[in-house]
């Protein structure tokens, strides 16, 4: 393991092994997680990381991942809640930043996929989008969204895809 940063995988015993952290806090309670990496003030920070492969760049980037696994998130607060879901991408600031549980979801624009906590293969590329509508989505599944908001209120939805700036948002 490589640990540069104040409290850096400060967690009492660490088994996992092959692990990068660097910033403060950085994987601070990672504990039998194998092969992450962590760069960014308190990214994979606050839980007792068990996951494996995991890459989180950013402030609070996969701050509660805990047994999660095979998930990049890149940006600040990205996947701040997600704790076991796996095999998810979030790329910009606030970027599925209420999935706790979720699985094979992409997200690409800042705030987009922002209110899903259990969503499951879906796409969205573009500024918040399937991320604008008050109130968490919590069971959106097999969507695509392109464009700016589009598919903001696409709460409970499946096997839909919408196209285009406010698509499907209000």
């Amino acid at each position: 393991n490589i640990a540069i940063g104040c409290k850096a995988a400060s967690f009492q015993t660490v088994s996992g092994a092959n692990n990068i952290l660097m910033g403060q806090k950085s994987g601070q309670n990672l504990s039998s997680g194998d092969r992450n990496i962590a760069f960014g003030f308190c990214s994979l920070g606050n839980a007792t990381v068990t996951g494996d492969d995991n890459v989180a760049m950013g402030y609070y980037s996969g701050r509660n991942i805990t047994s999660a696994a095979n998930n990049i998130s890149i940006g600040k607060y990205t996947s701040i809640a997600l704790n076991t879901g796996s095999n998810n991408i979030a790329i910009g600031q606030g970027a599925q930043q209420a999935l706790t549980c979720g699985t094979t979801n992409i997200a690409l624009g800042a705030s987009s996929m922002n209110t899903d906590t259990i969503g499951e293969n879906n796409i969205a590329i573009g500024g918040r989008a399937m991320g604008s509508c008050d109130g968490a989505s919590t069971n959106r599944k097999f969507n695509i969204a392109i464009g700016c908001r589009a598919a903001g209120c696409l709460t409970t939805g499946g096997c839909n895809i919408i196209m285009g700036r406010i698509a499907g948002d209000h």
